[in-house]
């Protein structure tokens, strides 16, 4: 069974106390134990004690038998550290308590020692400044006790009620003297301060609460009303922009003729269309004001009051609609992003590698204060059409402004498409009119007429009633009749010229009297002049149509093309509106609906949130950044350590005098660099530690009335623990010692581990250790004062050598039969050396029991 070793300092009134109080299966199960089984068996127990002399022993004692009345089968190691009487002889009591067969006395006189030989000779007397009382010494032996191997033989060894004194020499291995340490310390927290990123490091972990924010539980549609100042605003820009579009032709009103509205806009002016669109311009950005102006006195920076959410409300802006998880969650987010810089310098990165995302974080999280606000509504008034509201003529195409609003328009109207028609139709026949009868007159007259143009020939051939001209009587014989009936009448006529033969016939037969047959010629006659009056008339107009033809043809010339114009016109504007960027205002009423509902949900809802995000990691960067700082600036108080080391010769400072200890390092036996490497790993972890315990320590500060407290608190509690490590490293060494983090120990004993695994390193130091014997030179815990006290029967000495046990195959001598006797082997310490055991002189001492 394997056993692990307790131990209580009863030389302590509050451990007194504590072991007083306790139940002892809380004692036994009180102290950490190494062991993966699933079950404990503490029963090795060491007791520092003093009272050694004194007759009523001090109330302490009893303890003793608190722990005698358990079941378990315990074993005791006392620990005296009296002083020896300076008068009269030296008696020692031995009380009840002490005359157990489990019970072991060890006596320290002097724990600052006294080199002594075989024979009990003194040869020199310890002197060691930096353990002047010895304390560090018997701290030691008492960690050699606390090996459970060491203390089964030494406990099996020594005889119960006797008392003995402890001599003792041990192996301990380190990485190398105070300047290597040193070495070590410069690398690790410059690669934690400084600028060093090795390769091949994980990614960098950084959860942007920005981001966290942004994608939270919450959407801003969810504060914004439907009939408010924001959508009132949004509705504004897209009839601005519907207005616009009809206005210069991208889109078509359905509820109004195209015709019509490509004459209006065909008809203004280049002032008109100025004067329009800079009301336009002047109205939406009046309303976008508005809108940046409301929203900018809302403070939410320090917390959203009810003056504040009614005035929200007046802008259709309802904040407490909804709340989210994530505005109680600050302190949460706080301490992770914390974390995560700590984790990343675990992770190997440096304070410099990480400063960008949290100064970018930072950025990113800033709220908007009042201008900014404002200024971020207003941002939509940058696009670019409502400059070019204001300066249309420069987006203008060539040659419109000189058409827009022309006389030309005059000619659009419905009246003037009507006479035109009739013009080219009126032309038409009366060409054809004019063909037709040149035709017929060249056959009647047997004369070639195609060198007269039409008005000659209808001059000259057709409207002439000159009696002489006989060339036009015959050529008007020889047209067609006009006979159309709802202008010439001549049905009329044709009726009265019909009736003329018969009225004469009756005339002269007597049918009829003289006055009828004269009225009847009066009619005849006024009916063929009204006749021949209407045909002259047609043929005057078709020669004055004639005449006229080429203002005639100009005239509907204009108005093809001012129907050509407006098409082109129409087109022109088109190109106008794209060009001025009118379709821009989708855009821009999304991009204010964006801007309005980003400001609403991250500069208002979670505003007080993130500038306490802001504020807390801004402490953080400023933190670090004093850190980094002092680091720089203290690095020659830093090598003035080393300066005084080198003075010294360069020997290392230990902890304990080195005639008990000897340090082995590989950077001694030159095996330096791969193990530098992880020394340095170690240390880095270590000062990481202290950042973080630091920190965790005080982050309740953070959260209070004064959080600036936090960077401050932080900063001197780590530079504290920073100096009590580099004087710890100046005493000890960094693999010496007992850091806060298990990992860091659990690191450091494994490298102890392999250092004693490596022959090369630790095979010539132990090879001393295993040659030695009891009566080599060692110093004994006693002072020369008392060099009487001890026993000089050399065969009554106790002697008891102990090594890994990992070690037994470097040497033959382990390899015997009687190893197991000669040597204690120990399996979880890594640790070597040896404990004398000389117990005191009965002729010079009483041993009272």
């Amino acid at each position: 069974m394997s056993f692990s070793t307790l131990y209580f300092d009863l030389t302590n009134s509050e451990e007194v106390n504590k072991v007083a109080k306790s139940k002892v299966n809380d004692l036994l199960l009180s102290q950490n134990v190494n062991d993966t089984t699933g079950s404990s068996s503490p029963f090795y127990i060491i007791l520092k004690m003093n009272g050694l002399f004194r007759k009523r022993k001090p109330d302490f004692w009893k303890l003793l038998n608190k722990f005698q009345e358990t079941p378990f089968p315990l074993k005791f190691i006392t620990v005296f550290v009296d002083e020896s009487p300076r008068e009269g002889r030296p008696v020692i009591h031995l009380s009840q308590e002490l005359q157990k067969d489990n019970v072991r006395i060890v006596w320290i006189p002097d724990s600052r020692g006294l080199e002594i030989d075989g024979q009990a000779v003194p040869l020199s007397i310890a002197s060691w400044d930096d353990d002047p009382n010895g304390i560090q010494a018997l701290n030691e032996f008492i960690e050699i006790l606390k090996i459970s191997e060491v203390y089964h033989d030494c406990f099996e060894k020594t005889d119960s009620q006797k008392v003995y004194i402890p001599g003792y020499k041990k192996l301990r291995v380190g990485f190398g003297d105070e300047k290597d340490n040193f070495d070590v310390f410069y690398k690790a927290i410059n690669s934690i301060t400084g600028n060093i990123n090795p390769a091949n490091l994980p990614a960098i972990i950084f959860n942007k609460p920005s981001e966290m924010i942004i994608g939270s539980d919450l959407n801003a549609e969810d504060f914004i009303d439907d009939a408010g100042l924001l959508s009132e605003n949004i509705s504004e820009v897209l009839r601005t922009q519907r207005r616009l579009l009809y206005l210069f032709g991208i889109y078509k009103d359905k509820n109004s003729s195209s015709y019509k509205s490509m004459v209006k806009r065909a008809s203004y002016s280049t002032y008109e269309y100025q004067e329009e669109l800079n009301d336009l311009e002047k109205q939406l950005s009046k309303k976008i004001d508005e809108l940046a102006e409301k929203l900018s006195k809302v403070d939410a920076l320090s917390g959203l009051n009810n003056d504040d959410i009614n005035k929200l409300l007046e802008i259709g802006i309802n904040i407490t609609a909804k709340s989210s998880e994530i505005e109680n969650q600050q302190d949460k987010i706080s301490e992770s992003i914390w974390s995560e810089i700590l984790q990343n310098l675990v992770n190997g990165y440096s304070f410099e590698a990480l400063m960008p995302n949290l100064e970018n974080e930072i950025q990113n999280l800033t709220p908007k204060d009042s201008n900014e606000i404002a200024e971020k509504v207003k941002e939509v008034k940058k696009a670019s059409i409502f400059k070019n509201l204001t300066d249309i003529s420069s987006h203008m195409p060539r040659f419109l402004s000189s058409l827009l609003g022309g006389f030309w328009t005059k000619l659009l109207l419905t009246r003037n498409y009507i006479l035109s028609t009739f013009v080219i139709v009126i032309l038409i026949i009366a060409n054809i009119q004019v063909s037709s009868a040149r035709d017929l007159c060249s056959e009647e007259l047997g004369l070639d007429l195609s060198t007269y143009n039409n008005v000659e020939f209808v001059r000259q051939f057709i409207a002439d009633r000159d009696s002489e001209n006989i060339l036009a009587d015959r050529c008007r014989s020889a047209l067609p009749v006009a006979d159309l009936e709802f202008y010439f009448n001549y049905e009329s006529f044709l009726e009265l010229k019909n009736q003329l033969p018969q009225i004469k016939t009756d005339y002269q037969n007597g049918i009829i009297s003289y006055d009828e047959y004269k009225e009847f010629i009066d009619t005849y006659n006024n009916e063929v002049a009204e006749y021949r009056q209407r045909v002259s008339n047609v043929n005057n107009l078709l020669l004055a149509i004639l005449t006229l033809l080429l203002p005639l043809l100009f005239y509907v010339g204009l108005t093809l093309v001012s129907v050509f114009l407006l098409f082109y016109v129409n087109s022109q504007i088109r190109s106008w509106g794209n060009n001025l960027g009118i379709k821009q205002f989708e855009a821009i009423s999304k991009k204010l609906q964006q801007n309005v509902e980003s400001i609403v949900l991250n500069d208002i809802k979670f505003g007080f949130l993130r500038n306490n995000l802001v504020n807390q990691m801004t402490l953080y960067k400023n933190l670090v950044e004093e850190l980094q700082a002092y680091v720089e600036e203290s690095q020659d108080n830093f090598m003035s350590l080393q300066v005084e080391t080198i003075e010294e010769g360069g020997k290392s400072v230990e902890l304990v005098n080195p005639k008990y200890v000897q340090k082995v390092t590989p950077i001694a036996q030159g095996q330096s660099q791969s193990m530098f490497d992880r020394v340095v790993k170690i240390s880095r972890n270590e000062i990481i530690e202290m950042i973080s315990s630091s920190s965790n320590n005080n982050l309740n500060k953070l959260f209070g009335r004064t959080p600036e407290s936090f960077k401050t608190t932080v900063f001197e509690d780590f530079k504290e623990e920073l100096l009590k490590y580099i004087s710890a490293i100046k005493t000890r060494g960094i693999l010496e010692l007992e850091s806060l983090n298990n990992q860091n120990n659990l690191d450091k004993e494994e490298l102890r581990a392999e250092i004693w695994k490596n022959d090369s390193i630790i095979k010539e130091p132990l090879e001393k250790i295993i040659q030695a014997n009891k009566n080599d030179l060692t110093m004994q815990m006693i002072s020369s004062d008392d060099i009487a006290l001890l026993d000089k029967q050399n065969t009554e000495w106790k002697f008891l050598k102990f090594l890994p046990k990992t070690t037994i195959n470097w040497f033959q001598v382990l390899s015997d039969s009687d190893k197991d006797s000669d040597y204690t082997l120990t399996e979880y310490s890594e640790t070597a050396g040896y404990l004398r055991l000389i117990p005191v002189n009965k002729n010079s001492m009483d041993v009272v029991q």
